[in-house]
């Protein structure tokens, strides 16, 4: 095993849900990245949230994979089921290979979704290696 890059920094990780650490447009030269390690450097400060996160919230449906499009397409839906408009949504979604390993990973924000409304979340990737056997979408509120 090679390092090939290190990235350091601090982020939300949500109670007991998966959470996603998007670091776009990482630059490994001419190498090939095979794996993805993520640890922390020190002790987390682990704080208790006793409300609903707007994450929490949010229902995801109608999910679409297009493989064979080009480019691959995947859309969500992202559902507010709420009485309260939620802005600033980051939507994650990640296409995984039959071992589990993450082969793709996109982000784009939704200025808002309004209260009890719908909002669709559109993601393409000019090239991915390998098949895709599931698909997560993961939401946070930035």
């Amino acid at each position: 095993n090679i390092l090939v890059y290190e990235r350091k920094g601090k982020t939300d990780i949500e109670q007991g849900g998966a959470f996603v650490v998007f670091e776009p447009n990482i630059n490994t030269g001419n190498r090939v990245s095979k794996r993805t390690f993520f640890e922390f450097s020190e002790k987390p400060d682990w704080q208790i949230v006793t409300t609903p996160r707007p994450e929490e919230i949010l229902k995801i449906k109608n999910q679409k994979l297009a493989q064979d499009s080009k480019p691959v397409r995947f859309e969500a839906t992202i559902e507010n089921p709420s009485f309260d408009k939620i802005e600033n949504v980051e939507v994650v979604a990640i296409l995984y290979n039959a071992e589990g390993n993450a082969i793709a990973l996109s982000k784009t924000i939704l200025d808002a979704i309004e209260r009890e409304g719908e909002s669709n979340a559109v993601f393409t990737w000019n090239k991915i290696d390998g098949v895709t056997s599931r698909y997560e979408v993961v939401t946070h509120i930035r």
